[in-house]
C-alpha cells in the first residue's frame, strides 16, 4: 500500500475497528501524521527562530493546548487508534489484550506512584512505564503479518480474488 492510499484508507476506516491493517498502511499513516504535525507545529510556533521535528502521535487536547493541536487531535486521534487496533489484528492480537496491557501499565504506575517516596523516584517510574508502553507499541507495529487468515479476517497482502483452501 502506498502513501496516499494509506491516508485514504485510514481516514475512511477511522471508525472501523474490524479487519486487519498491513505494516505499510500503518507506517505510511504514521509518516503522514509526523509530517503534518511538524508542519503545523512550526507554522504556528511562537518562536521565529526555532524549528522542531515531531513524531506525529503526540496528541494535545484541552484549554491550554494550541487551537491547531486540538483540531489535529480531533481529526486524527480516532483514525490512529483504529489503524493501530487493525494492525494488532493483523498479528492476531485482539482489543482485549491491548486494553488489558494498557490497564496493567496504568495500574502499576498508579500503585507504584503512591508507594514512591520522592518525586525523583516518581519521574523514573513514569519513564519505565513509558518505555514498556513504547516497547509494546513497537512490537505490535513492526511484527510481520500472519500469513494465513486469522480470526480478524484475511491477510491484507493476499489477493482478494483468491479462494483460501
Amino acid at each position: 500500500m502506498g502513501f496516499v492510499q494509506s491516508i485514504k484508507s485510514c481516514m475512511a476506516k477511522s471508525i472501523d475497528f474490524s479487519g486487519r491493517a498491513s505494516r505499510s498502511e500503518f507506517w505510511w499513516f504514521i509518516l503522514f501524521l509526523s509530517i503534518l504535525h511538524t508542519v503545523l507545529a512550526n507554522l504556528f510556533s511562537q518562536s521565529e527562530m526555532a524549528f522542531s521535528l515531531h513524531f506525529g502521535i503526540i496528541f494535545q487536547f484541552g484549554l491550554d493546548a494550541p487551537w491547531w493541536a486540538n483540531l489535529y487531535t480531533a481529526i486524527f486521534g480516532l483514525p490512529l487508534i483504529s489503524v493501530f487496533v487493525r494492525r494488532a489484528h493483523d498479528i492476531g492480537v485482539g482489543e482485549d489484550k491491548i486494553c488489558a496491557a494498557l490497564f496493567i501499565c496504568l495500574a502499576a504506575y498508579t500503585i507504584l506512584l503512591k508507594l514512591s517516596p520522592t518525586p525523583n523516584t516518581q519521574q523514573w517510574l513514569l519513564i519505565i512505564v513509558a518505555l514498556v508502553f513504547i516497547a509494546g507499541f513497537l512490537l505490535i507495529a513492526t511484527k510481520r503479518s500472519d500469513l494465513l487468515n486469522n480470526r480478524f479476517g484475511p491477510n491484507p497482502h493476499s489477493n482478494p480474488t483468491e479462494v483460501p483452501s
